[in-house]
């Protein structure tokens, strides 16, 4: 069985993103959307504006499938029970608040796929970094799938600092934030002087 997803792009105050029925693992979906991206000739704005322009049931890359319901080309299948007019706008850290497995950010800019795990908690926990194109892909650091720690810890970094701020906001868990917050600083500090 596979998971409901959300898939997206970054944009001001979130993650405009659609829903998608059966998505799935990164190790599904990953390859799926390199080949959705080969299909647009690795234009990212392109693909992106096509996942973005309809909840789906699910996607494939597959020019020649069929199947009852309508199918967009060379990107899956829009969801038969119909498209909200416009996508939903997600918080990362927000409550997830749906039976929802994974979020899919892509960046356009860099071909980048950002994934993010839901926790037992209801929340948006980074899981990897997948790069669409397949030259980016086989030279990135590490295994071909991890992304660069410099990077995450940049995001991490940004994500507790915001986190810090809701919960100071919310009056609540500011002590716990604060140590994610120092442990992250020192990591990067440490890093900084190798």
């Amino acid at each position: 069985m596979s998971d409901r997803v959300y898939i997206g792009m970054a944009s001001r105050g979130g993650v405009t993103a659609r829903y998608l029925h059966n998505g799935d693992a990164p190790e599904s979906l990953i390859p799926t959307l390199r080949a959705i991206w080969a299909g647009f000739g690795g234009d990212s704005r392109r693909m992106t504006d096509a996942l973005l322009a309809e909840d789906w049931s699910y996607l494939t890359a597959d020019r020649q499938h069929t199947s009852p319901y309508q199918i967009v080309t060379g990107v899956g299948v829009p969801s038969p029970g119909g498209t909200r007019p416009r996508p939903a706008l997600l918080r990362l850290t927000g409550c997830i608040g749906a039976d929802i497995g994974w979020l899919y950010v892509i960046d356009p800019a860099t071909a980048v796929v950002a994934v993010y795990e839901a926790t037992v908690h209801d929340r948006w926990l980074r899981h990897s970094e997948h790069y669409l194109p397949p030259a980016r892909h086989d030279t990135a650091p590490g295994q071909p799938d991890e992304p660069d720690p410099r990077r995450v810890w940049r995001d991490d970094l940004d994500d507790a600092i915001r986190a810090y701020g809701d919960a100071r906001e919310e009056g609540n868990g500011s002590a716990d934030a604060f140590g994610v917050v120092d442990h992250l600083l020192d990591q990067v500090m440490s890093e900084r002087d190798d």
